[in-house]
């Protein structure tokens, strides 16, 4: 990834944060990363804006990090000192719009 900056990413500490409609389904595709260090890289190197085809890009920390990412691995793996690239040291992951907060 590279080019033009992400301005203003936003963040989730939970599942609830995340822009759920009226029947808790995503009311948009969601582009999720680590926050703090990898979110921080991702304003860096990002080639398109967020809401750009539809996406919104969020830094997920908490309960929201562990639910999507921690089977992965720990938070503190992507928010460590030797996160140095967005390319190569973290994740991303695409939430599809119409996606169930719940799967109960």
């Amino acid at each position: 990834l590279s080019g033009d900056a992400v301005e203003a990413i936003s963040s989730a500490g939970n599942l609830s944060d995340l822009p759920f409609d009226e029947n808790d389904h995503l009311s948009t595709h969601v582009l999720a990363v680590p926050a703090g260090k990898c979110g921080s890289l991702l304003e860096d190197t990002v080639d398109f804006e967020d809401g750009s085809h539809g996406h919104q890009w969020m830094e997920l920390e908490g309960e929201a990090f562990d639910s999507v990412f921690g089977h992965l691995g720990s938070y503190a793996d992507f928010s460590s000192d030797e996160v140095t690239d967005f390319n190569t040291d973290c994740l991303a992951v695409c939430l599809e719009k119409g996606t169930r907060l719940n799967s109960s």
